[in-house]
């Protein structure tokens, strides 16, 4: 591995994420030229990288060595002879007209940023959306933690701790996994009545397995296998199965010390081609103005620079399981094929990433 004048090469030492606020705020350690620097960035990007690998760092001009921020430093992997940014996170603008309805004539050009979640308030866009428009008013959707106290308790809302009546801290979503990850769409310019996000996208590692309902109630199992090489799902995110030895191996753990062991070691060995769509959420309001489309275009984009969720392999195809594909075709219509239902019933589409997926796919439709 070699870089520019600029840039140096440096070794993992170990990531510093917190489990109540991995999402916003942790931090990686890395020795390099005699020095230890300690490199903040967001714990969901810092787990991800392994103790012992080398990466090329950059220190922007006027930044403090020993004392780094967020934004005084850049951060790529050497992978197959090209450099795959590690940090800033990603960040894309784009522009999208709309047009009148009867004339085509344009009418209004939204510009907006899609951005990988970094922020607290970031989150706190994304359990709002949620709730704004799909989630049951029952369905708790986030985790929320006291620094106070450590109390944790789920809501729909930024809560008040029940001990010490503190404004608590955004945790995590209550249905991702340590593996997701976020891009928010953000409007840039926009009118004081317009709410600043209108969007997100969330990407996973693909599920560990899939198996195709035929017409007939028969289940083929594996159906990826049967379009792409297995090797592409290899080694997959796949913590549920290491749950059980570590339990045995450590006894005195608690269901969520568990959990997020388990994730740990999940997130050390996964490295697939695959990524997976799980969720494209657009403001109530701006439905029907061509924004599902643009997060894809937008998640795509940051899949393609940044080898989207473990930053490793290049991603050949994405796919998703998704029950809304049933009542609005916006994923067709966006490139996707639909393969079937899943044994559990849900449509499994896929797009192709590369010119090899696409023929791998075309053969397989044939």
């Amino acid at each position: 591995m070699s870089g520019s004048k600029t840039e140096k090469i440096v070794r993992v030492r170990n990531a510093l994420v917190d489990p109540f606020r991995y999402r916003w705020y942790g931090s990686l350690l890395v020795e390099g030229g005699g020095e230890t620097l300690r490199l903040p960035m967001t714990g969901t990007v810092a787990q991800w990288l392994r103790p012992g690998e080398e990466l090329l760092l950059e220190l922007l001009p006027g930044a403090d060595p020993q004392n780094l921020s967020f934004e005084s430093y850049r951060l790529w992997r050497a992978l197959d002879g090209e450099k795959v940014q590690i940090w800033p996170i990603f960040r894309r603008g784009f522009t999208l007209e709309r047009g009148s309805p009867t004339s085509g004539e344009t009418l209004y050009t939204y510009a907006v940023e899609a951005r990988e979640a970094g922020l607290e308030s970031d989150y706190e866009a994304i359990v709002e959306l949620e709730q704004h428009h799909y989630a049951a008013e029952e369905e708790l959707l986030a985790r929320w933690w006291c620094p106070e106290d450590g109390t944790v308790q789920a809501a729909n809302a930024r809560p008040l701790c029940p001990r010490c009546g503190r404004p608590m801290r955004f945790s995590d979503l209550v249905d991702a996994t340590r593996a997701s990850r976020f891009l928010v769409l953000t409007l840039e310019k926009r009118e004081l009545y317009e709410p600043r996000y209108v969007g997100y996208v969330r990407l996973d590692p693909p599920l560990p397995l899939v198996h195709r309902r035929l017409p007939d109630g028969r289940i083929q199992p594996h159906i990826r296998r049967e379009i792409f090489p297995a090797e592409w799902y290899e080694p997959p995110f796949w913590p549920e199965k290491l749950v059980e030895t570590l339990r045995e191996k450590n006894p005195g753990l608690s269901p969520t010390e568990l959990w997020w062991q388990a994730q740990s070691e999940a997130l050390a060995v996964c490295d697939t081609k695959a990524v997976r769509l799980a969720r494209v959420v657009v403001h109530p309001d701006y439905r029907a103005e061509g924004l599902g489309r643009l997060a894809l275009e937008a998640a795509v984009a940051w899949i393609q620079e940044r080898r989207i969720p473990e930053m490793r392999k290049p991603k050949q195809v994405l796919e998703t399981v998704a029950q809304m594909a049933r009542y609005n075709p916006f994923l067709e219509r966006a490139g996707f094929k639909y393969i079937g239902d899943t044994a559990s019933g849900r449509p499994f589409l896929v797009l192709p990433l590369s010119a090899e997926a696409e023929k791998f796919l075309t053969d397989f439709l044939r």
